[in-house]
């Protein structure tokens, strides 16, 4: 027999699991709150992934820096205006690509407006080698700088200034990448970094530059 009004068990199901409005409302500030909460570690963790890739590329450019030095009698490679470093090394990379944009896409940073620049005072103008530097560890071979204000490929002191030592954000949560001589990278606040780790051991260096620091620490961000 049926009743009117009665409810029939699958209705009596449906209001069971039916959400309200209020539970909805709530389901959605939960979401809300975890989104913020994740967010900024989704953010942090892609920055050291990138950091980590950066890292990686120029290790494998610190290989072909070795592996040039070695065919060429201790000399390094060609790296003041106008010369194309990139393509020069990019043999020892078993690679074909010759433009500087091409090989950083491939092997470059991978944070936009950063590009890998070497350093002009070991060019083989200076008449330095390899086994004539000092400190290998301590020597900076090629460094990442801005090409927001400069399309620069070449270290020099003022190249760093100009494209590196003001310029914010750094590539790396305030740090940059920089390869050595002896091929190991570190991840530095500019700040940290002299003047005598680029010029060291050629005409250009004085005394002082041990003590001149690249950038100032406001701008290690």
């Amino acid at each position: 027999m049926k009743y009117p009004f009665s409810e029939s068990r699958a209705d009596r199901c449906l209001h069971r699991w039916a959400f309200t409005l209020v539970e909805l409302l709530v389901v959605l500030v939960i979401i809300g709150i975890l989104a913020l909460i994740l967010l900024p570690a989704i953010a942090k963790f892609r920055e050291s992934a990138e950091t980590t890739r950066c890292a990686a590329h120029m290790r494998q450019w610190g290989g072909a820096v070795l592996l040039y030095v070695n065919d060429h009698n201790g000399d390094f490679p060609k790296a003041n205006f106008p010369a194309n470093t990139h393509a020069i090394l990019a043999p020892y990379l078993d690679s074909d690509l010759t433009r500087p944009s091409e090989l950083k896409a491939v092997y470059g940073c991978p944070v936009d407006k950063w590009k890998y620049a070497f350093n002009s005072y070991l060019s083989p103008e200076s008449g330095l080698k390899y086994g004539t530097l000092t400190a290998p560890s301590d020597h900076i071979y090629a460094i990442e700088l801005s090409s927001m204000k400069s399309d620069n490929r070449w270290l020099t002191y003022g190249s760093a200034k100009l494209a590196l030592a003001e310029i914010t954000p750094k590539p790396h949560r305030g740090r940059v990448n920089a390869l050595f001589v002896d091929g190991h990278v570190n991840t530095s606040n500019v700040s940290e970094l002299t003047r005598a780790q680029i010029t060291r051991d050629s005409p250009a260096y004085k005394t002082s530059d041990e003590d001149e620091p690249l950038g100032d620490p406001k701008y290690d961000q």
